[in-house]
């Protein structure tokens, strides 16, 4: 846009607004090329250090006008075939995540029977012996019993 005689009420189609005033110099000769736009894509424009990368909406890219078609089918072929190796590994992957998850679950379900077994022989086991102590307990009071009551009788 040129600069021109700003009229004050607008009257002439050909004459500038007032808000034109506002752009004076946007644009025009001495302004710099390139600069960085404000705008919720480019936040992060000056110094990011290629930290974050998304896509810049306001920028053009340089397009390549001698583009090698069968190059680029190459390419694509190439990215399909390893597209094909990673989901091939991501499968095998899953597969192999399941057998070890269902041989893990076998493996706790029988340490878990073992130990259920095991709790069982344990309380037979303390049983057992409570009851031979006790007996045997027994046996000591009636053995004393009789002893004194055999010194009471001589």
């Amino acid at each position: 846009m040129r600069d021109g005689d700003f009229s004050p009420n607008r009257r002439d189609v050909d004459d500038a607004s007032r808000a034109v005033a506002a752009h004076v110099g946007q644009g025009g000769q001495n302004t710099e090329e390139r600069t960085p736009e404000v705008g919720a894509e480019r936040v992060f424009k000056v110094g990011d250090g290629h930290v974050l990368e998304w896509a810049h909406f306001d920028d053009a890219g340089v397009v390549d006008e001698n583009v090698d078609g069968a190059l680029m089918i190459d390419i694509l072929k190439e990215i399909r075939k390893e597209q094909r190796d990673h989901r091939v590994l991501l499968l095998q992957l899953a597969e192999h995540s399941r057998r070890l998850e269902q041989r893990m679950e076998t493996q706790f379900l029988a340490v878990n029977q073992r130990l259920n077994h095991l709790k069982d022989d344990l309380e037979l086991m303390v049983k057992s012996e409570l009851l031979g102590a006790l007996t045997n307990f027994q046996n000591k009071i009636e053995i004393y019993v009789d002893q004194r009551l055999a010194e009471k009788a001589e």
